[in-house]
């Protein structure tokens, strides 16, 4: 897999740049470089927009490595790459539209032939990888409703009481109300009361996608 540091690496020097040059160009420490072309921290999109700038590199390539390297290694191992003609495109607005994927496709990377159909998408979700889910049955009322879609990030880290995608590792799939309890326990919550929290140690997960976006039916 191509990392996002060696790529900042060989760019800087081409240009023959030391890395506290580049940081100062960036406007971060040297530290901070030398972790990113050692794959020790991944950048912010702030400063993969910088590094793309600085280091005359395709921008939208940086920032799809650098979500790429958020994954877990279960979902980059399922990943389909987007072809090159749509990483270069020049602007993220009508990049693609979000598949609305089927429950049983959640995290399993980027499948549109699985889609049942395509909803447009918002210029401010740039995350590639961003899929939608249409809500079955009653479990999150109030919030959510039977026919709504909402949007999933992979790129975005779920917080406690974020709402979320998650997937078991037997395959059940939920959009529920994420809590992250002590012991390395996660909580899911509904918000209709006829149904119960339902709690898994963290290694029982294998996806937890924050929801960014909700499109009521």
């Amino acid at each position: 897999m191509e990392r996002l540091g060696e790529l900042v690496k060989g760019a800087r020097r081409r240009k023959s740049l030391t890395q506290a040059e580049l940081s100062r160009m960036v406007g971060v420490s040297s530290t901070y470089v030398t972790a990113i072309e050692n794959s020790f921290r991944i950048p912010s999109l702030k400063v993969t927009k910088e590094l793309a700038r600085t280091l005359d590199l395709d921008e939208n390539r940086l920032i799809f490595l650098a979500q790429q390297e958020r994954m877990s290694p279960e979902e980059r191992e399922r990943l389909i790459v987007i072809p090159k003609n749509q990483l270069e495109k020049l602007e993220w607005p009508g990049l693609e539209p979000i598949p609305i994927l089927p429950a049983s496709m959640a995290g399993y990377g980027k499948s549109h032939a699985h889609a049942e159909g395509f909803i447009e998408r918002h210029p401010n979700l740039r995350d590639v990888f961003a899929y939608a889910l249409k809500i079955e049955g009653d479990s999150m009322i109030h919030r959510l409703f039977e026919g709504d879609l909402v949007i999933a990030s992979p790129a975005e880290v779920a917080k406690s009481h974020d709402l979320a995608v998650v997937r078991h590792r037997d395959d059940r799939v939920w959009v529920r109300k994420v809590i992250f309890n002590y012991g390395d326990l996660v909580t899911l919550q509904s918000f209709n009361p006829l149904y119960e929290p339902l709690t898994f140690k963290k290694e029982e997960v294998e996806v937890i996608h924050k929801i960014v976006w909700i499109k009521p039916r």
